[in-house]
């Protein structure tokens, strides 16, 4: 319930605010979150919007890029996958494309190492099942790594490595 004492601009602004403490958002989860409530006009939210944009409080560009560092840091996923949750928060598809473009991989994690660093981790758990064929294992990592939102080809690569084509663990190799 917005405060009592507030006018109803101010209960808004606050609201947003309160919002924003916890974590960035993007504009339309912001509109969104508020619209939710069902409490505040659809005016009075989109006038706190543009005067948050005007301010600074509120820019889809540094979310963008905020998250996408946050979703690198994060367990490995492809760019598929990053390019779908940045979406997901609301934001455009041309400045999705154009961040990811931008900081994707042009760090010292390309996307090969991210996918190499989630195949391993599977392959471990994979190859504890002993009952399982290999053939089967290989199937299941390759169906990992592209819900993970890794390209086909990085995907093929990855499996055609030695690692990937044994039943035993590195460390137990002759």
């Amino acid at each position: 319930m917005p405060d009592d004492d507030l006018p109803p601009l101010e209960a808004c602004r606050e609201k947003a605010l309160k919002l924003l403490e916890g974590r960035p958002h993007s504009v339309a989860e912001l509109r969104r979150k508020l619209l939710s409530r069902r409490i505040f006009a659809p005016e009075l939210i989109e006038t706190v919007i543009a005067d948050f944009l005007q301010v600074g409080l509120l820019d889809d560009a540094d979310f963008a890029h905020t998250a996408c560092d946050a979703l690198k840091a994060s367990s490995p996923i492809g760019r598929r996958r990053a390019q779908q949750k940045l979406i997901r928060h609301g934001l455009a598809p041309e400045l999705v494309r154009q961040t990811l473009d931008d900081h994707w991989d042009t760090s010292d994690d390309p996307e090969t190492e991210r996918a190499l660093r989630a195949a391993h981790q599977k392959w471990r758990s994979l190859l504890r099942q002993t009952s399982r064929p290999l053939p089967l294992k290989r199937q299941s990592l390759a169906r990992f790594l592209a819900t993970r939102g890794f390209a086909s080809d990085t995907i093929a690569a990855l499996l055609a490595k030695p690692d990937f084509k044994t039943d035993q663990a590195p460390d137990q190799r002759p």
